[in-house]
């Protein structure tokens, strides 16, 4: 069997997963642009980046169209397509091309709701007609499936194959953390975790509000923010207005020190806003695999799968600063409770969310879109 695999962006995230499905198919796969905070590295798979034109470009989304897609699609005699993104052009072009030549047609989707803007209501008729007609639909979660069950897909056709972080757990030790906090100057000090991109629909301003409160109870609680942004000079001022004492922005920090901040957590906490553009996030992921316990809200789509409440962590209401508050103060008063929490977080993230779950997900979507051509290809 051979397959095009058309995605937006070459992204290291993702390298994993696409090396282990080229294991077992022989698969060729498309990119628009190569993500500028990827590095090229030698890949066990067969790709091209094809010349793209950008056609939108904005803080949620970042569309572009490759003109000459449809050309390698009808030349590479593929058996199957499968496009992923359904706010990426090149999705609603292989979809055309694969009913064209009568092949099966596989839709890859994360986007579990339907932001109210002009270009997403233009686009919804060719949505709703590649939900009923693709052949198979595969979605990162539970949010996901909702959706396209929602917009018309046959729910025998939706199969789920759960995201995974690359994100590699260094073994760190008790030392490398308190010399961490050390350098910091955070030592002996609770952690409240934020890593990621500051920008507004993180959410970190809620976060700062709801951590304003908390110091009035917790005078050895520090909150950490690691990352950088467009919005980072607006939330330090907003942390001095609001006299929070113990904040501290760390800035950008390489992937390969990751595991490293995330060790000094006493609580991780994803405070996205709704309809933001937050279809998963996989700081999560990163977060519980270091065996943390994680706070996060409802407009983040891995909150559903990764987060049992009062297990490993809380789902709290996004923008409501007390419930996010309340959450922070029931792991920071019982420190062993959040503890016991990270190894949970740990055990989800290591029994369903792996690259190994992810192919086993979108091999049941295969088996499903092409029963003859995987019986004639087990009976060989």
């Amino acid at each position: 069997m051979k397959i095009a695999f058309i995605h937006n962006r070459y992204i290291g995230y993702r390298l994993p997963f696409f090396e282990k499905l080229a294991k077992i198919y022989g698969t060729d796969f498309f990119f628009d642009q190569i993500d500028p905070k990827t590095k090229i590295r030698k890949c066990a798979f067969t790709y091209k980046v094809l010349r793209s034109i950008q056609i939108l470009n904005s803080s949620i989304y970042d569309c572009t169209l490759s003109p000459m897609l449809p050309f390698h699609l009808l030349r590479g005699r593929y058996n199957l397509f499968i496009g992923a993104d359904i706010g990426h052009p090149g999705t609603y072009i292989t979809f055309v091309v694969a009913k064209l030549l009568r092949k099966p047609f596989i839709l890859c989707n994360e986007g579990w709701y339907y932001p109210r803007t002009i270009f997403r209501f233009l686009r919804q008729p060719l949505l709703n007609i590649m939900m009923l007609y693709s052949d198979a639909i595969v979605v990162s979660g539970t949010k996901a499936k909702e959706f396209a069950l929602h917009v018309g897909a046959d729910p025998r056709k939706v199969f789920i194959a759960p995201d995974a972080s690359e994100l590699v757990v260094q073994k760190i030790t008790l030392s490398d953390t308190n010399e961490l906090k050390e350098r910091l100057g955070i030592g002996g000090k609770c952690v409240v975790l934020y890593l990621g991109r500051l920008v507004e629909r993180k959410g970190v301003a809620v976060l700062i509000e709801a951590f304003s409160k908390i110091e009035r109870e917790f005078d050895d609680a520090v909150l950490v923010i690691v990352g950088g942004g467009e919005e980072r000079k607006m939330l330090e001022r907003l942390s001095r207005n609001l006299h929070v004492r113990n904040a501290l922005f760390t800035g950008y920090v390489d992937e390969h020190d990751k595991s490293l901040y995330y060790s000094i957590a006493d609580v991780f906490v994803l405070p996205s806003l709704a309809h933001s553009g937050e279809v998963w996030d996989l700081v999560l992921n990163e977060a519980m695999s270091c065996a943390k316990s994680v706070i996060s809200t409802t407009a983040a789509g891995a909150s559903y799968d990764l987060i049992k409440n009062g297990v490993n962590g809380y789902i709290v209401k996004e923008g409501s600063v007390e419930e996010l508050s309340d959450a922070m103060k029931q792991l920071l008063k019982n420190p062993e409770k959040a503890r016991k929490m990270g190894f949970e977080s740990k055990r989800i993230i290591e029994s369903g969310f792996t690259f190994d779950r992810m192919v086993e997900g979108l091999t049941a979507a295969i088996k499903y879109a092409t029963p003859r051509d995987w019986e004639q290809r087990q009976a060989t």
